[in-house]
Order: C-alpha cells, then structure tokens, then sequence
C-alpha cells in the first residue's frame, strides 16, 4: 500500500512529553501516530467526550463529601445536637407513632 506523507500539529509540551514517551519505548512518534490511526480506524479506539468522575478516597467519598463527614463525625464526637428542637406536640405524635 503506497504511504503518504502528513503534517500534525501539536504544541510543543504535547510532543516533549510524547517523544520522551515514544522513546522509552523505543519507537518515534510517527510510530505512535500510526498506530492511533490504524487502531481508530479499525474501530479499535473511540475518541469522544468522557464524563470525568470525581476523585474519591478509600471510603469512596469525593474530597466535599469527605470534609462534611469529618465535620459531622467532629460534632458527634463533642456531643453537638444539629438538630432543631421539635414542638412538644410533634414529639409527642412521633412518640405515639412508635408505639
């Protein structure tokens, strides 16, 4: 099959960083390249828009949700009462409903 020959554009970091890949590999980075287009052009890869999920911590909390816990456990711990005081008459009805 007769070869072409093409012109990519990348930034000059882009290429650094894939060249000093490319070269622990022992390959060029028209290697690379080739092999990115024969694989999506054979339906190998896929390029598109991916939904980044938010990075999570060994409880699988996001770091927001992280630092409301801490916060939560720390007014559990110094004995905090977060909730509103009710009227008697609720109380009293979420009393009965228990019985």
């Amino acid at each position: 099959m007769p070869t072409l020959q093409s012109t990519l554009t990348i930034d000059s970091a882009t290429k650094k960083r894939a060249s000093a890949r490319a070269k622990n590999q022992s390959m060029s980075v028209s290697a690379v390249a080739r092999i990115l287009l024969n694989d999506y052009a054979a339906g190998r890869i896929d390029i598109g828009a991916r939904l980044l999920v938010p990075e999570r911590d060994e409880n699988g909390f996001t770091p927001q949700k992280a630092a409301e816990m801490k916060k939560i456990l720390t007014d559990i711990k110094d004995s905090r009462n977060l909730t509103k005081p009710l009227p008697a008459k609720k109380a009293l009805a979420d009393l009965y409903k228990m019985l």
